[in-house]
């Protein structure tokens, strides 16, 4: 059976027992820890592994004290190095108007540094490039839906995932922002979801605004699924979605900070 959120506490539990500072684990290891088998898109998507909060596994680390350095990720060899944060009362720090976060391995030329996020996510707004999120539509003006998982070769013998059922929409933002950091994705004027990326043009043209049959079923992508179907609801309801892209190369603790302050409702 796969991971629950219950057996990804016992990895925390290890984690809060342990008294090193450095920890090297195969995944077999980390199997065994927690009693099940890793879910497929851990052993077929290296993101998986990364610092971030929208990641189960990631989540129960980051609030254990510990976290990925830099490089830390063994992919061909299936292991992965965690080291104590180097701050961890950074995590609590700060007033009522900003939440710290030690960045410590994120950013390699600046270790030990902190960010700080207000309490007001608007005030990120001024250096980000805002991009409106539009779903296709038809002649008519109706909103196109669309049913991959339809497509999908081996859907006889393959389940569906949580969020693989129903329909999807598609949508575009501009191709030339191949760059990193992070994004919050705004619908009514509300702070919807925040999360991270290495290249924001390709995180959502062949990421959440186009999905592929793979990704609704098991082993796929479910997050992308999730999004789109959130995306599409939105949209349906006549609301207006956008993402505020922020550049920057301390994009996990960014996103850590931004999700533990202001607790976006898609972000799980």
């Amino acid at each position: 059976m796969n991971v629950s959120s219950h057996q990804y506490e016992r990895f925390g539990a290890w984690l809060r027992a342990n008294t090193l500072g450095r920890v090297t684990l195969s995944f077999a290891e980390i199997e065994q820890i927690t009693g099940a088998k890793l879910p497929a898109s851990a052993l077929s998507y290296s993101a998986w592994w990364s610092n971030s909060v929208s990641h189960p596994l990631a989540r129960v680390w980051l609030e254990a004290g510990w976290e990925v350095p830099s490089e830390g990720l063994q992919w061909t060899r299936k292991e992965i190095t965690l080291v104590r944060r180097r701050s961890e009362e950074a995590r609590s720090a700060g007033s009522s108007h900003a939440h710290q976060i030690d960045l410590a391995d994120d950013v390699v030329h600046e270790p030990g540094a902190r960010i700080a996020v207000s309490d007001d996510w608007h005030d990120l707004l001024p250096g980000a490039r805002r991009v409106p999120i539009e779903p296709e539509r038809d002649a008519a003006g109706n909103i196109r839906r669309f049913q991959p998982q339809n497509n999908y070769e081996r859907r006889a013998e393959t389940p569906l995932n949580r969020y693989g059922h129903g329909s999807f929409c598609r949508f575009r933002v501009p191709s030339d922002i191949k760059r990193a950091g992070v994004y919050l994705i705004v619908t009514d004027g509300r702070l919807a979801y925040v999360g991270e990326c290495q290249d924001f043009s390709q995180r959502f043209n062949a990421g959440y605004g186009q999905i592929s049959p793979k990704d609704c079923y098991k082993g796929g992508q479910e997050t992308n699924c999730r999004i789109n179907q959130l995306i599409l609801r939105c949209a349906e309801s006549g609301w207006q979605t956008g993402v505020h892209f922020i550049e920057t190369p301390h994009r996990f603790a960014l996103e850590t900070a931004l999700i533990q302050t202001h607790h976006p409702p898609w972000n799980r």
